[in-house]
């Protein structure tokens, strides 16, 4: 066995360094451990126009240059040049330093410029720094070209890490900072996601699968007989779904195809998701979910709709389940893409809604997920109603609610005998004034001499029949007076206002001194009730 562990050991210490050709890989094996160390170097650009400089005593970098004839320092061409060399300031006599020829444009700020240093954070791109400087987009290019300037050391603004410390002015921007090719716009337009964007988005979805996304560290990948890979995590972050599978997510073509083939081949559970340049974000997730037996992530072409009352059709870009061996589903995921806040959800408050229905939501605006939605007020007011446990004890306070001095029992004469010869009173439930005008509401129905009677003398009369419906009751109340009202279904907002989210709801509609009121008999969830009444200003009452 020690002898088989030993060939092995020398299979893979010899066949791995010739499979790994491309990257800059460096494998290491301890000789207690069949071990094969995986670590990654960015390539260094390759530059026809180069010269070797030999470090004298004294040497520093600027002196050296100034040595060259060149107008000022470039440190950030120097850094690219020469990766082995960690910190420029610190040189010493023998050493090799790369160059390139003398004769590219300084580069240097040169107008006076006030600076601030600015610590980074997570979640952090130089487009958002500029914006919290609260720049228009003119002066944002401006701003990004003097970024550039200020911090020569940095090599590529699209890869800020968290606590790095980057200068930025304050005050009066230079008057002219000329333009290279247009190159700034380019960059501060719309551009792919950045490697630091593609994995805060995933990650935050992911860990709302229950799986986890790991960039810290190592992961070692152990191969049968062979010992086992290292790879660092801070390179080609690892994906876990929590159902054991493995996700190997190479976002910059670190990972060799024969190095990935021997993991692959080992573990079947191990699967590489490689990003290509200006790959969307979804497109990512759906090749890294579909290696999960479980998870599937389906475009949505049309809204998922909510059949309650209201009915709420929500609109969705993907949408992500999980099925149980028992074929039960578990909480869902909605992914929302969002170019711009406008096309985020109007309300905080449906993401609560929508997870009610076991639907969680997930809205991704650039690189942050739950980044939209008008929060919900702390207290969300109560739906008002018209209280009636009874239809009468309804009618009544629904008149009260319209305006109406109500005077209940009240005898009201038809016919005099002055004029008619004889005298004739009916008993009326209510007698309801509003202004001049008069109604009349009885028991029992009126004969039709009597109704066109009580017209002559400017009164409007309404009879509740027996086994009517509130909603009946309430129109006829409304259809007496001649107040403007519709019974129907209503859809919110109207169909050309292009939004998320869409609720239908029966209502009686009543258009009184140019307020309209929707009139409901049945609650409404509270969630719901907010983004109609709080968000979309509907007056809403139930009877």
């Amino acid at each position: 066995m020690r002898r088989n562990m030993g060939k092995n050991r020398g299979w893979l210490l010899f066949l791995l360094p010739l499979l790994l050709a491309g990257p800059a890989v460096s494998l290491g094996a301890a000789e207690e451990e069949a071990t094969a160390h995986l670590t990654f170097q960015k390539a260094v650009p390759r530059i026809d126009n180069k010269q070797i400089y030999i470090i004298r005593k004294g040497d520093t970098i600027a002196r050296i240059l100034k040595k060259l004839g060149w107008g000022a320092p470039r440190y950030r061409v120097i850094k690219q040049l020469n990766p082995d060399i960690t910190d420029l300031n610190h040189i010493h006599p023998g050493q090799q330093l790369v160059l390139t020829r003398p004769g590219e444009p300084s580069g240097v700020v040169g107008d006076a410029v006030e600076v601030s240093n600015y610590t980074t954070k997570q979640g952090d791109s130089l487009s958002r720094i500029i914006t919290e400087l609260h720049a228009e987009r003119t002066e944002a290019i401006k701003i990004f070209r003097v970024i550039k300037q200020l911090n020569p050391e940095i090599a590529d603004f699209n890869k800020i890490h968290p606590g790095q410390n980057i200068k930025i002015p304050r005050g009066r921007l230079p008057s002219s900072t000329p333009a290279k090719n247009g190159e700034d716009e380019k960059a501060l337009a719309a551009k792919p996601p950045t490697k630091e964007h593609y994995l805060a988005v995933i990650r935050q979805v992911i860990e709302q699968l229950q799986g986890a996304v790991i960039s810290i560290g190592n992961h070692y990948i152990p191969l049968p007989e062979s010992g086992q890979v290292t790879v660092d995590c801070a390179i080609v972050p690892i994906i876990e779904l929590g159902e054991g599978t493995t996700i190997m997510l190479d976002q910059e073509g670190r990972l060799p195809d024969a190095l990935a083939g021997i993991i692959q081949a080992s573990w079947k559970n191990y699967h590489v998701v490689r990003i290509a340049s200006g790959q969307s974000i979804a497109s990512v997730l759906q090749e890294i979910l579909r290696f999960s037996p479980s998870l599937q992530m389906v475009k949505m072409d049309s809204p998922v709709s909510f059949d309650d009352t209201p009915q709420v059709k929500l609109s969705l870009d993907w949408l992500i389940t999980r099925q149980l061996p028992s074929g039960s589903a578990v909480p869902q995921l909605g992914l929302i893409f969002a170019a711009d806040k406008s096309q985020l959800l109007p309300s905080s408050s449906i993401r609560t809604y929508a997870l009610k229905k076991g639907i969680a939501i997930c809205e991704i605006l650039e690189d942050k997920v739950q980044a939209g939605g008008i929060p919900a007020p702390a207290e969300i007011p109560q739906l008002p109603q018209i209280k009636g446990g009874t239809n009468d004890e309804l009618l009544s306070n629904f008149l009260v609610y319209l305006g109406f001095d109500a005077l209940p029992e009240r005898d009201v004469k038809i016919f005099d005998s002055r004029k008619d010869g004889f005298d004739l009173s009916i008993k009326a439930e209510y007698l309801m004034k509003m202004g001049d005008k008069i109604l009349v509401i009885t028991k029992n129905k009126l004969p039709q001499q009597f109704s066109e009677r009580l017209k002559q003398k400017g009164m409007a009369s309404f009879y509740p029949a027996p086994g009517a419906t509130r909603t009946t009751i309430l129109g006829g109340v409304l259809t007496a007076f001649d107040i403007p009202h519709q019974f129907a279904i209503f859809s919110l907002p109207p169909a050309e206002e292009k939004t998320r989210v869409h609720v239908s709801f029966s209502a009686l509609k009543i258009a009184r001194e140019k307020a309209v009121t929707y009139l409901i008999d049945y609650g409404i969830e509270r969630e719901l009730y907010e983004l109609l009444a709080v968000q979309w200003k509907l007056n809403m009452m139930r009877y």
